[in-house]
């Protein structure tokens, strides 16, 4: 099983530091891989902006579709909150996504 471990920060909010971490962690790669990958979201996390989520994240999105994506990408942190980071975060790439589209 994959991992990835979101930095230990405060606040996650720029697409910069998300696209950084889809350089660190290959995660074009880990789209064309067999099974599920877990994301770890650091305890010491209490925000994550939806641009971190869109730099890390929408290519992944792009490719694999919501459902795709909600059953190949297993986020765990210790708060309930991180589940509507990754709601919204989800949700910002499909609305970016389609508006590139129309564009």
């Amino acid at each position: 099983m994959a991992y990835i471990i979101f930095p230990r920060r405060h606040i996650l909010r720029d697409e910069t530091m998300g696209k950084n971490l889809r350089e660190e962690y290959n995660i074009d790669g880990m789209d064309d891989t067999e099974g599920i990958v877990r994301v770890l979201v650091s305890n010491d996390t209490f925000m994550v902006f939806p641009e971190f989520f869109l730099g890390c994240f929408k290519e992944s999105i792009r490719k694999l579709g919501d459902m795709g994506f909600r059953n190949k990408y297993k986020f765990y942190g210790e708060y309930e909150f991180h589940k509507d980071y990754v709601d919204q975060g989800i949700s910002y790439c499909e609305d970016v996504i389609k508006k590139e589209k129309e564009s």
